[in-house]
């Protein structure tokens, strides 16, 4: 959750011909963000950072606001 690895999906995303998504290293909306606007993939998953598990195994999941998540 400490960012993703964008010079590695930059390279995937160069060399094979099939739909790239990516997925860990989210923990930061800012991270989201990063990857959005300097690698063209195909989708960004984000599931750790919706869902965070307590030292008592609770679960909180937290929905942001859509109008929060436009990166244009």
């Amino acid at each position: 959750m400490s960012g993703f690895d964008s010079k590695l999906l930059q390279q995937i995303n160069e060399i094979v011909t099939i739909p790239v998504c990516a997925l860990g290293g989210a923990g930061e909306k800012m991270h989201i963000e990063q990857l959005y606007k300097t690698v063209p993939l195909n989708a960004i998953a984000a599931g750790s950072y919706f869902v965070f598990q307590g030292k008592l195994r609770g679960v909180l999941i937290q929905y942001p606001k859509l109008s929060t998540y436009t990166f244009h």
